[in-house]
């Protein structure tokens, strides 16, 4: 008797690699999806700010990133310099994220790594990257500068209810932000170090805004200063100080006002501005640092490669962070100038503690002259001082304050107006 026999290959052991892949597709990404092979795939079609274009696949391995150092280069400020790879494993295309900055999307989902499908959808900020070919609802669809550009953060929360619209994930972008810089702002109360400060509320700004570059900029002196700078990458701006256009941050400063433009070297307010021309801005928004009236410096973050990156939304949350940094700045400033003084009060201290023991050793050995003894009490009672006043013959607390205040003016022209009792002057 034959037995029907079920010729259907039965699938090998798989490897390391490819389990650790097919266990990173989201269950909901691999419904629904076409069977077709993506073995015989070879092609991406990239839709980017300059256009689109095709770039066929080679070897088995294709980098993707805003280095040139990548088979695949792309000029977004969202993408990292090394942002994700395809790998050809058994024939079949699969991507990885490298650790990106702001995450690698497929077909609207962040993943890790998982298998491609031709029609797939890569997304890097606000380029679009097609597997194989594009699909037919895509072919008509407008390019990808008009995507809206959303941060890794946003993602890993998982969305209650299904958003059709761009102004229901705008919104939904702008309450995570919002969610965010509550929890920034606990977080700025426990900083008391200026310079760590300045660092903490850039970096925010930066992934906030979706900046290319930020600088946190202070007057010190009627001058304007870089306290802080960072690029997108996080690494410091190169001679920070050639970076910015002062004549706009000036603007911003004396006006306490803050300034968005789009197209700054098109826009009319800046045309004798030769720091924006030669710098070639596109994109920028400066923000002041206000508290009590008083502009103690700005914000500032620019895109020299896209126009119009930032918007009115930008600069509502820019602007409620920088009023809040401002306060956090100037606490730290008032407690680093307390840790300096009461560093000059413990020197103080142990200077006449050592002038005592001086004191006691000469009247133990007993060869020392009344004189002498006069000159250390005098040092001992009146520290720091320029002038000895050592025919005043006094330790009173009041009396010291009026001699600090003598020692700073003996030396001018300026007059002097002496208020007390018969016999003060």
């Amino acid at each position: 008797m034959l037995v029907p026999c079920d010729h259907r290959a039965i699938p090998g052991p798989r490897s390391e690699f490819e389990e650790e892949f097919a266990l990173d597709v989201p269950e909901h990404a691999r419904k629904g999806k076409s069977t077709r092979s993506a073995s015989t795939s070879q092609h991406l079609f990239i839709r980017d700010l300059a256009g689109e274009r095709e770039v066929p696949l080679t070897g088995d391995s294709v980098s993707i990133g805003r280095s040139r150092d990548n088979d695949v280069e792309i000029e977004d400020i969202s993408s990292s310099r090394q942002h994700c790879q395809l790998r050809r494993i058994q024939g079949r295309w699969h991507i990885e994220d490298l650790r990106s900055r702001n995450g690698t999307m497929v077909n609207g989902i962040l993943v890790r790594r998982q298998p491609m499908m031709v029609g797939d959808l890569i997304e890097i900020g606000k380029t679009q990257i097609f597997f194989g070919e594009i699909p037919e609802r895509h072919r008509s669809s407008s390019p990808a500068g008009e995507t809206l550009q959303l941060s890794t953060e946003y993602f890993l929360e998982p969305i209650s209810e299904q958003v059709a619209s761009d102004d229901s994930l705008r919104f939904q972008k702008e309450r995570e932000i919002f969610l965010r810089l509550l929890e920034l702002t606990r977080d700025l109360c426990a900083i008391l170090v200026t310079e760590e400060l300045f660092e903490v509320i850039l970096q925010n700004v930066i992934e906030i805004s979706g900046a290319e570059r930020g600088f946190l900029i202070v007057e010190e002196e009627a001058e304007l200063k870089v306290a802080a700078s960072r690029n997108i990458d996080r690494d410091v701006v190169r001679r920070a100080h050639l970076q910015v256009s002062h004549s706009l941050v000036r603007r911003v400063i004396d006006s306490g006002e803050p300034v968005l433009t789009g197209d700054a070297r098109s826009d009319p307010r800046f045309h004798e501005s030769v720091s924006i021309a030669n710098l070639r801005l596109e994109s920028v928004l400066c923000v002041p640092l206000r508290l009590r009236g008083n502009v103690l410096g700005a914000v500032y973050v620019d895109n020299r490669f896209e126009k119009h990156s930032f918007h009115q939304g930008t600069l509502r949350f820019v602007q409620f962070l920088a009023d809040q940094a401002s306060i956090y700045i100037e606490n730290a400033r008032l407690f680093e100038e307390l840790h300096r003084k009461q560093g000059s009060l413990h020197t103080a201290k142990d200077q006449v503690e050592e002038l005592n023991r001086q004191l006691q050793a000469m009247l133990l050995a007993r060869d020392v002259e009344p004189e002498e003894v006069r000159e250390l009490v005098k040092k001992g009672a009146r520290p720091g001082l320029k002038h000895s006043f050592d025919r005043i013959v006094t330790r009173s607390p009041v009396m010291l304050r009026v001699f600090e205040l003598l020692d700073s003016v003996i030396d001018t022209d300026m007059p002097v107006l002496v208020l007390g009792e018969s016999g003060t002057g």
